[in-house]
This record gives C-alpha cells, structure tokens and sequence, in this order.
C-alpha cells in the first residue's frame, strides 16, 4: 500500500523550561514573583525569541529521530502521577529536566551522643555513639539498634565516656583508652536521652514507653559507621525480642 504523506508541524512543548530557565538567568530573574514584576508578556516574548534561535537545530534532531505519533491506537491516555517540581519556577518539570539537575554528591554523616539513663556502675554517666547517613530522620527515630553478639568497647575521653563497637574505636579515636568492654547484647533494654521530646505527646503510652530503648537487630554492621544505628521501630516491633530485618536507619 502507498503510504500517505503527512505533514509535521514543528512544536515547542518538549524544551519551554529550559528556556524559561535560560531566560530568568540571563534576566536575573530569581523567581515567580520577580517574572510577574517583569512583565509575563515580556518574559513570554523573551522566551519565544530564544526557541526560535534553536529551531533549525530541532528540526535537524527530530527528522533523524524520526518521531511519529499515532493518536488512534488509544497508546495515549489521561492520568495521573507525581511529578517533580520546581519550587523557582512554580511549575512541575519532565523526567527529563529533572535528569539534567541530577549530580553525584558525597552526602554528610553524623556521629551523635545519647547518654545512657542507668546508674548501674557498668553503665553510670556514659554514653552511647550513634551513626546515622540520614539526619534529616533524627526527629522522628525513636530507638537505637546494635549488634547482640558484636563486642563494644567504653572509651573515656576527656572525662566523659562513650560505647562504641570494639572494631571501630581505632576508627574514632586516636589511641583510645578503653577502661570496659561488653557485648551488644548487654546494651540491650537501655534508656538514653533523646535529642528531642517534642512527639511524645503525640502517641499512646505503651508506644511511648518502648521509645528511647536499645534494641538489637541483625543488620547492624561494622563495616562503616560506629556499630550503632539511629533508626525507627516498624510493625512488628519487639517482635520476638528483637528488632524485625526490615526496619530501616
């Protein structure tokens, strides 16, 4: 069968942010509120001034990619989905735009320090260290989780002393001096003193009373960090005595 000519009328709708972004850096545009003082109508202008610099270049890369859309095969339909947005330009952005602000960072961790409420001699007016990659999470982690059978170590500095897990005490501090040792199992059940309060008058008091506990839990490592994790108790808390696998820090 003879195939039937049809005519492509050349769109701008896959490239309108980037433009727009282009425009406010070269206007010096900060945001919305600024466009708007501006003038939309001159701002819009501005932006068709700058699609119409690159159009030969878009018809070149569309007739290679040779695109064509088939509107009767019902491939296309109207839904829903979450979609990135952009807070300067008031506007949500395409997969695409968002992959063009993607870059690799080293994220920051915290080592914190949560005292122990206890006056048993072993573990009177000591702490714990805790490791977390997720501090933005420090407020709504309610316990500690360590390894049972790892070996920890008590290192006194500077008058004060801190549990840390005997493999990464090197690691922390330089010539630690130990004065005790224990397994992770007996820090099991301690108290300590939480960074913040402010939720506790949100929940039951049986959920309060197992906040602010070390627990132990099988995915605790020693591989980076501190052999203590900040995290979030999940369903099936306590559950056996011990912390469920799929709890996350």
């Amino acid at each position: 069968m003879k195939g039937k000519k049809v005519p492509r009328g050349f769109g701008w709708d896959c490239h309108g942010l980037p433009i727009e972004s282009l425009v406010q850096n070269e206007l010096g545009l900060a945001g919305v509120a600024e466009i708007q003082k501006l003038g939309v109508d001159k701002f819009n202008e501005t932006c068709r001034g700058k699609v119409l610099k690159y159009t030969s270049e878009w018809k070149k890369t569309v007739r290679r990619m040779g695109r064509w859309v088939d509107f009767d095969k019902g491939l296309i339909y109207q839904g829903y989905r979450i979609q990135p947005y952009s807070p300067a330009l008031a506007t949500p952005l395409s997969n695409f735009e968002t992959n063009q602000g993607y870059k690799d960072r080293q994220d920051p961790s915290l080592t914190l320090i949560f005292p122990i409420n206890l006056n048993e001699p072993k573990f009177k007016d000591t702490s714990i260290l805790v490791w977390t990659t997720t501090p933005w999470t420090l407020y709504s982690n309610f316990c500690i989780v360590v390894g049972p059978d790892m070996d920890y170590n008590l290192v006194e500095q500077d008058g004060k002393k801190y549990w840390i897990a005997a493999s990464r005490s090197a690691a922390y501090f330089k010539n630690p001096n130990i004065v005790d040792t224990c397994k992770g199992s007996e820090l099991v059940g301690k108290d300590y003193e939480p960074l913040s309060r402010i939720s506790d008058a949100f929940v039951m008091p049986d959920q309060q009373s197992r906040h602010y506990k070390i627990y132990p839990a099988d995915y605790v490592s020693t591989e980076d960090g501190i052999g203590a994790v900040h995290t979030a108790p999940s369903f099936g808390f306590l559950e056996g005595g011990r912390l469920p696998l799929a709890a996350t820090a």
